[in-house]
């Protein structure tokens, strides 16, 4: 009888610890990327810079009567650390499964644990994506004769003085003339008189000085040429 009576009084001391441990679980939203937030009656009232997501959340709440508790968590099996909201409350974020263990110490009642499982789905929204910033003016393709070489040199000439521009065109000008009229017989004879002129926009020459070198130009196609980037600066 003694033994029947220990082993009830030993089964009701065991339920009674196993009732000291009680979990409840909350699924939540939670609002990300919010900026000086502010409840107005049933409205959650934001900055005008704030980039809204809203993503799935879970609050565990352990209530307990013993004196010391101790967490671990996990998720997919990781170990974790959530988010400490009250002595009761921890929140967890973030799409997987997730596994608590619970200990509880009282000098008085012993130890004992649980176990709360959950999982939470999904991922958060993403963020509306913000507007491109507005793009500079950019220049025409290089299209026409010589790889748009018109177009190419126009974009350097709108940067340029206006007197700088009267001294390119007026030598690009007698050259064409001098080329046409054979008082210029060769390609060496053009670039001296160039290299002679005022012409000391470094832009422009090295442009210039590129697009020659990379064709192979007769004298006729410099005539050409020569003709496009005048268009160019004018």
């Amino acid at each position: 009888m003694k033994k029947i009576l220990a082993f009830l009084i030993a089964g009701l001391l065991c339920s009674t610890c196993l009732a000291q441990i009680k979990t409840t679980t909350t699924e939540k939203k939670a609002l990300l990327g919010v900026t000086s937030p502010v409840i107005q009656g049933n409205r959650i009232l934001v900055g005008a810079d704030s980039n809204v997501a809203v993503s799935p959340v879970v609050i565990l709440s352990v209530e307990t009567s013993y004196k010391f508790k101790r967490l671990k968590a996990y998720r997919n099996n990781v170990r974790i650390e959530p988010e400490v909201l009250s002595e009761t409350e921890y929140l967890f974020s973030g799409a997987g499964k997730y596994r608590c263990e619970i200990t509880v110490f009282d000098p008085e009642k012993g130890i004992d644990d649980s176990e709360a499982s959950f999982e939470i789905g999904g991922s958060p929204q993403p963020p509306k994506p913000e507007p491109d910033p507005p793009q500079p003016p950019q220049p025409p393709s290089p299209t026409g004769p010589f790889d748009g070489i018109a177009i190419r040199v126009a974009v350097i000439a709108t940067g340029m003085q206006q007197t700088e521009k009267e001294k390119y065109s007026t030598a690009l000008q007698t050259v064409i003339q001098k080329m046409q009229s054979k008082e210029f017989r060769t390609l060496d004879q053009v670039t001296r008189y160039l290299q002679s002129q005022p012409l000391t926009n470094l832009s422009l020459n090295a442009l210039l000085e590129s697009d020659s070198k990379a064709r192979s130009l007769g004298f006729n196609d410099a005539i050409a040429w020569y003709g496009e980037v005048l268009k160019g600066v004018r």
